[in-house]
């Protein structure tokens, strides 16, 4: 994912002096101001190098965290765990929701061709959310680096370190002790994007594995 300064100058009337380079607002005090000052420093458009990047990590957020339940599930969870009492799955219809959500990312993040795998980890997710034997805790993106980006008209090429987190409880039966996981490990992906007419861009091809010592 720029803001435009607006200026909140009531222009009564703006008439150019020969020889003198002055505009003159009709202001209470009518004050000569040099045109050089008038001048305001646009930002500058993003270049589609920097469109890229963004959209790749957002892409990486989208695909790791899709399935996520809500913050309230998540607290209630883990009251329940502290006060022993009897756990319960997300319910149905929250599940629904994240699963018309997670598609809703995916499908703008990722390409049609690559939306079906990427959806399998949102699938894992929701069978998670699924078990009361499972609390799924949330994961998601600590930081992408960018190891090379190359941009040629409307396509581009990235090779980067992908940190991701995740943190659940499971036990084996419903008296079962908890057990805490909570991986944090990096891969590195070589993707290809493309841009489409309405200048977004989707990652359209994604490669990665673990980086050595990284594995699960």
């Amino acid at each position: 994912m720029l803001t435009r300064r607006t200026w909140g100058l009531s222009l009564a009337a703006a008439v150019a002096v020969a020889g003198v380079g002055a505009v003159y607002f009709g202001l209470a005090n009518s004050v000569a101001v040099s045109s050089d000052a008038l001048k305001v420093a646009r930002q500058p458009e993003p270049s589609q190098a920097t469109l890229v990047k963004s959209t790749f990590s957002a892409a990486m957020q989208a695909a790791q965290s899709a399935g996520s339940p809500s913050g309230g599930y998540v607290t209630a969870s883990l009251s329940g765990m502290r006060s022993h009492a009897a756990m319960h799955a997300v319910p149905a219809a929250a599940r629904t929701q994240l699963l018309t959500a997670g598609r809703r990312e995916l499908a703008r993040y990722f390409s049609p061709e690559l939306v079906s795998r990427e959806e399998v980890g949102l699938n894992h997710m929701l069978l998670m959310d699924a078990s009361a034997d499972q609390v799924n805790l949330g994961s998601g993106v600590t930081k992408v680096v960018f190891r090379s980006v190359a941009v040629a008209g409307r396509s581009a090429s990235i090779e980067a370190d992908v940190t991701v987190w995740a943190k659940s409880y499971t036990r084996q039966s419903n008296q079962g002790p908890w057990i805490y996981s909570d991986p944090v490990n990096t891969l590195a992906y070589v993707a290809t994007m493309t841009r489409a007419s309405d200048g977004s861009w989707q990652v359209s091809s994604l490669a990665g594995d673990f980086l050595p010592g990284e594995g699960p």
